[in-house]
């Protein structure tokens, strides 16, 4: 069983419940030297490496092997799976897996969004199906 940090649609528990086929513990999380950015053209975003930027998102403890294949169905062929270092919101310093956009098609990303906007977008989406978070 691996950790996995989230951003974008999978910091909803709910979707990630749906995608993964299981109840996962989850917190807030940070992962240094990525920034996110939309996918042209789509609802998506993706991550690469980039200094003094940081993505916020959620991370999933103790994720089954058979959800990891889920999720990797899910994300797709434009994402590779990477081993990379979040800190918790209690401040632990984790290992985790994340989904990193390729580096091939980078040209299908846009502009990053604003600071805290995907925060902003999975809780106003939590509480318009009536789930607060």
């Amino acid at each position: 069983m691996k950790n996995i940090f989230a951003y974008g649609q999978l910091t909803s528990a709910l979707l990630m419940e749906e995608v993964s086929r299981c109840v996962l513990y989850h917190e807030k999380a940070v992962l240094q030297g990525y920034a996110v950015y939309p996918v042209k053209g789509t609802e998506y975003q993706g991550i690469i490496l980039e200094d003094n930027q940081q993505v916020k998102g959620i991370l999933y403890h103790c994720v089954p092997q058979s959800a990891i294949r889920h999720l990797d169905a899910f994300n797709g062929e434009n994402y590779v799976r990477d081993t990379v270092v979040v800190q918790s919101v209690k401040g632990e310093i984790l290992e985790a897996q994340v989904f990193v956009f390729r580096q091939d098609c980078i040209s299908m990303l846009d502009c990053p969004f604003p600071p805290l906007s995907m925060w902003q977008i999975a809780e106003d989406a939590a509480m318009h199906k009536g789930h607060p978070r």
